[in-house]
């Protein structure tokens, strides 16, 4: 996958995940519960098996560029309710 197209995807979807969390009431018992498991061991877990993932692909394919989007994905998965909360309080 292109790195235009993963960043196509993360806009595409960022905006309806945000403007879910921010305003729907459906998902608002579940939001506390994916933050826990983002920011807790189930997100380290998931954050180093995208980094190994990544990285695995990286050295197959001789590409520096898809470990970075790896370390990238990785923060991301576990720094996302942060990055939500902050974007929450400045908009």
């Amino acid at each position: 996958m292109c790195i235009k197209q993963m960043l196509f995807v993360f806009l595409l979807f960022f905006p309806v995940v945000a403007f879910v969390c921010w305003f729907d009431t459906e998902f608002q018992k579940i939001y506390p519960i994916l933050i826990k498991w983002s920011q807790g061991y189930h997100g380290r877990a998931i954050a180093l098996g995208l980094f190994l993932m990544f990285m695995s692909i990286g050295i197959i394919k001789k590409s520096l560029m898809v470990i970075v989007v790896g370390i990238v994905v990785g923060f991301l998965v576990n720094y996302m309710p942060i990055i939500i909360k902050v974007c929450k309080i400045i908009f």
